[in-house]
């Protein structure tokens, strides 16, 4: 091989492995941001919402500007978030925007009129809340702006419309009260996660490498594509993270090769644990 052929096939690999990088962080943030809603929204008993790409990509071209100010997603909710810091964001900074919207939860009393006085002073200072809870909203797409800290989420169908009331559901209380959605329980997605016995070692999508989780998706969906229906978009546990989606398709796969296969029917390359 050539000095050149080398150096041009090193340079490939060097942009192939950026690219897959940045793929695993941009599934990550996803992740965290859907994770971030559902566990909110399962206090109110508010049904989970799943990633939409379409509504991601507005939201990137959107932050990209580095204006802080609505806009760019017509027919869509939206929620903004900036921090003051240099550079683009980080995982901290995913977490730090829904965590901020949902701060407002102090000043919203769901029991009561957001157009009149379920808003402690007047509806601006509870609209990302109510937004992120917004009970008819199941799609949601984020971004952040690549030289800017600015956080961009796009909900689908939008929320917050005028006489109209983030959530009907009986939970509300409970949910304001600080219990969980459901009856008081956690989120189906962590429900479903708890109850699988066949699961990945964590929860935490996070703490998974992220081309293992892709190849298991990939193997289990591609031979098995009716084991991969309940988590697609809009679907049953379409919401949940990349772990429990992954878990939940995996314990499907253990039920029906333990008899044959023991334990290691959940292996998976190590990403697997029978409970």
């Amino acid at each position: 091989m050539s000095d050149l052929t080398r150096q041009l096939s090193e340079g490939r690999s060097l942009v192939l492995s950026a690219l897959l990088v940045c793929g695993i962080v941009a599934d990550q943030w996803a992740d965290q941001w859907v994770s971030d809603h559902n566990n909110f929204r399962a206090k109110y008993g508010v049904g989970p919402v799943s990633w939409d790409p379409q509504a991601a990509n507005l939201a990137q071209a959107w932050a990209d500007r580095c204006q802080f100010q609505h806009g760019g997603a017509d027919g869509y909710g939206q929620n903004i978030w900036m921090s003051s810091g240099g550079g683009g964001c980080n995982l901290d900074d995913v977490r730090g925007s829904s965590s901020s919207w949902a701060s407002e939860e102090k000043d919203w009393d769901c029991t009561r009129d957001m157009w009149g006085d379920g808003c402690n002073g007047g509806w601006s200072n509870c609209g990302h809340v109510t937004q992120m809870v917004w009970e008819h909203t199941t799609r949601i797409g984020c971004a952040c702006g690549r030289n800017c800290k600015l956080i961009v989420c796009n909900y689908n169908p939008p929320g917050n419309f005028m006489g109209q009331q983030p959530v009907t559901s009986s939970e509300c209380s409970k949910g304001r009260n600080g219990g969980g959605g459901n009856g008081g329980n956690s989120d189906p997605c962590h429900d479903m996660f708890q109850s699988s016995q066949c699961r990945t070692y964590t929860e935490d999508p996070n703490q998974i490498d992220g081309a293992a989780v892709g190849n298991a998706f990939d193997w289990i969906c591609s031979n098995y594509p009716s084991y991969c229906n309940d988590i697609q978009p809009g679907a049953r546990y379409g919401g949940c993270n990349s772990a429990q989606r992954l878990s939940y398709i995996m314990n499907i796969y253990y039920q029906k090769v333990k008899g044959d296969q023991g334990n290691s029917g959940c292996d998976f390359g190590g990403l697997g644990r029978v409970n």
